[in-house]
């Protein structure tokens, strides 16, 4: 009996030293305990992280956000998920130590990576790259283009000069699939894109065309999904502002002698040459093929 009781006492004792050594195990920095569940956010300081999250060398918060302190070179931060990234946010900010540097000196990174081990370079901030950094901004950024294999994501103080930065805010949605827009102008494709993930809008075209993209007459009037390839009576349907893609898309520039979008009585013609005063043609030229929409007052109309 005596024999059994000193068996269990030393198995329990192995026991308890095993899971003591388990906790430690997963409590230093280079261990990630857990994953994010997404979509993920966060605002908070270094000292008492989310799931998900995992962070070495951080300074003593901030009192306000962005309150996560990277204060010396190789501090970072782990943001460890379970399923493909959508957009990522976050704030930064750069707090300037002793330099007279209008912009951060230092380097700064933003990494992605499958598996936690090898990380690729997401974007950069130092004196050229990335959006400039200036003392005591808070900048919000914002990534679209993640991996789909992406699993973990990193900000390293790379290289400390001077100052302190600052990340919080973190927002990191599900995937939804981002469509890449093009922008068609006299049938030539401008090197203006837009990316936008589903369900959202462009509130801002990259690219308004001006009278030189046409003839040096006639005014830009909006986008349209298809282009004109004949005459017809069928109204275009104009797209002046945010606009909600479905899928990958070139939008076709329209132009014309006046604003004619308010307008809503049209006819086709064959022959430009038919085109009377009064009347607000719409032109454009597609591969081989010239198209006319047209505008007539009503009382001119036979």
């Amino acid at each position: 009996m005596k024999t059994k009781k000193f068996l269990r006492k030393k198995l329990s004792l192995w026991l308890k030293s095993l899971l003591l050594m388990t906790g430690l195990a997963l409590l230093t920095p280079d261990c990630i305990f857990g994953q994010a569940a997404l979509p993920f956010s966060y605002d908070g300081g270094g000292t008492s992280l989310s799931m998900g999250l995992t962070a070495s060398g951080l300074g003593s918060d901030y009192s306000s956000s962005p309150k996560m302190k990277f204060d010396n070179s190789s501090d970072y931060l782990i943001l460890n998920f379970d399923e493909a990234p959508g957009a990522l946010s976050f704030d930064i900010k750069w707090n300037r130590s002793s330099t007279t540097a209008s912009r951060f000196p230092g380097t700064f990174t933003l990494y992605e990576s499958d598996s936690g081990s090898t990380y690729t370079v997401v974007q950069t901030y130092n004196s050229t790259s990335g959006t400039a950094l200036t003392n005591a901004k808070v900048v919000s950024e914002s990534f679209i283009t993640l991996k789909s294999t992406t699993r973990y994501i990193k900000w390293e103080y790379t290289n400390k000069e001077d100052g302190n930065i600052g990340i919080g805010n973190i927002r990191l949605d599900k995937f939804t699939p981002v469509y890449t827009i093009q922008y068609s102008i006299n049938g030539s494709i401008s090197i203006e894109k837009s990316y936008v993930r589903e369900g959202s809008a462009i509130d801002n075209f990259p690219i308004i065309p001006t009278k030189s993209d046409c003839d040096g007459n006639k005014v830009f009037v909006g986008w349209i999904e298809q282009p004109i390839s004949e005459n017809t009576d069928v109204v275009p349907f104009f797209i002046t502002e945010k606009y909600f893609p479905e899928g990958d898309k070139t939008l076709y520039a329209v132009f014309a002698t006046g604003n004619i979008a308010e307008y809503d009585e049209w006819r086709a013609i064959n022959d430009v040459s038919e085109v009377t005063e009064g009347t607000y043609v719409i032109t454009f030229e597609h591969d081989d093929k010239r198209g006319v929409y047209f505008y007539l007052p009503s009382e001119t109309i036979a």
